[in-house]
């Protein structure tokens, strides 16, 4: 099976997005831009939200890749952060995205950090 040429990379107005988007180019990969927020120089990019069926339906058609960077960081808190918890837009992609592509789409991403949990101190 040949390596993805076609990404979507969601949450591309962000910090990790905007790495991304300049890091993939010199690999090969034609990118294809989503974010709620405007992709500042990027005119072509989908400006939508995750939990739009009709905009992540249109968003899939014809990608071989998602990397899925869209969320609501815990440590800057928005005016967002009330109204939805990045769980909801990771569901609410899912059936689209598998009607879209015609297949199935893979397990929802786990939400774990990659900062390990503190160790708890013990006495000798």
């Amino acid at each position: 099976m040949p390596a993805p040429r076609t990404v979507l990379l969601t949450g591309a107005a962000g910090g990790l997005g905007g790495l991304m988007r300049n890091l993939l180019p010199a690999f090969g990969y034609d990118l294809r831009l989503f974010d709620v927020r405007p992709v500042e120089g990027e005119p072509d990019a989908i400006t939508a939200d995750l939990a739009d069926p009709a905009a992540v339906r249109e968003a899939v058609r014809g990608v071989d890749a998602i990397i899925h960077l869209a969320g609501i960081s815990l440590e800057a808190p928005s005016r967002r952060s009330s109204r939805r918890t990045s769980r909801g837009p990771t569901t609410s992609t899912r059936p689209p995205a598998r009607r879209a592509s015609g297949g199935s789409s893979s397990p929802p991403p786990t939400t774990r950090s990659a900062t390990p949990p503190a160790r708890r101190a013990t006495t000798p």
